[in-house]
């Protein structure tokens, strides 16, 4: 099982070498937003330039006169809330590059160069000592989390995301405050969990947010997901990687003070959302990460 990206040493002036990255050692590599140079910035408009991330649409960065490439790594950085922003030349490697070079409006040609280059380091996202392979496991006994019957994702390769110590209420919600008397029982204050099948993109970037209401609203709006891994799979979306193709579902704990069970298919699970909550970001963001919490990114190859 791989998945395409380039290594910190990989010279980005040179074409692309893909490696057929084991999922073991994903974590070891970093991943690269692979665009064309001339498309990755356009400078249309004055004293700004246009900055293409792998999570998030472009968007324009004020630049002014000039600045460093370690302020501009800085407001971006500060934009898009993460952290792990190199930029450099097209043609240098990221070690050489002068974090006090200077980067002027009419640059832009020379700066078609840099944007491509910027990347996210998954170690911010991800925990690999957590990691767990299902790839090979078909589960006889029953298992409970939150008090409610848990299946686990057998088939399927868990990257553990980076979740200890993430929120303010602590870890119980994952059952990580105590110990179990048994893997198949739960602790007491954990949340059941649940399933939500995505697209590559969907993935990254509830990993690097938090859930937002989809545009499906059979049942209410909100924030859907399930405790049927099947279901779920339903509803991701394959991708292609050095010609094999993969489905992707994240995993989550849900609060079930917050969880509405959908009475038609009741292993359909509604977090609701208002539209005023859509409006205001941070109140959503805030329901978001008080009522779903996603902490496992799932692979399989198909």
């Amino acid at each position: 099982m791989g998945i395409p990206v380039r290594s910190h040493s990989e010279h980005p002036g040179t074409v692309p070498q893909h490696k057929n990255l084991d999922l073991h050692n994903f974590h070891l590599y970093t991943l690269w937003t692979l665009r064309d140079p001339e498309d990755a910035v356009v400078q249309s408009k004055p004293g700004h330039v246009l900055i293409h991330t792998l999570f998030e649409p472009p968007s324009y960065i004020h630049i002014g006169e000039e600045k460093s490439y370690a302020e501009l790594e800085a407001d971006v950085q500060a934009k898009y809330n993460f952290d792990g922003v190199k930029m450099h030349h097209c043609k240098s490697p990221p070690e050489s590059a002068d974090r006090h070079r200077k980067i002027r409006p009419g640059d832009h040609k020379e700066f078609f160069a840099l944007s491509h280059t910027l990347y996210v380091d998954l170690s911010n996202f991800f925990h690999p000592s957590y990691d767990y392979d299902f790839t090979g496991i078909r589960d006889n006994a029953v298992f409970e989390r939150g008090g409610e019957t848990y299946t686990r994702p057998c088939g399927w390769y868990r990257f553990a995301l980076k979740v200890l110590d993430k929120y303010e209420d602590g870890n119980g919600w994952l059952g990580a405050q105590m110990a179990r008397n048994s893997v198949t029982q739960s602790v007491p204050g954990e949340w059941p969990a649940s399933y939500h099948g995505t697209n590559k993109d969907g993935a990254m970037k509830i990993t690097k947010g938090y859930y937002k209401p989809g545009s499906r609203a059979a049942y209410g709006t909100g924030i859907y997901s399930t405790p049927n891994l099947k279901y779920a799979e339903e509803y991701s979306r394959e991708f292609t990687d050095n010609d094999k193709i993969f489905k992707v579902v994240l995993q989550n704990r849900i609060n079930p003070k917050k969880r509405k069970i959908v009475p038609e298919i009741p292993d359909y699970w509604l977090i609701e959302t208002t539209k005023e909550e859509e409006k205001d970001e941070d109140v959503l963001r805030k329901h978001s990460r008080e009522s779903i919490r996603p902490y496992g990114l799932l692979l399989k190859e198909v």
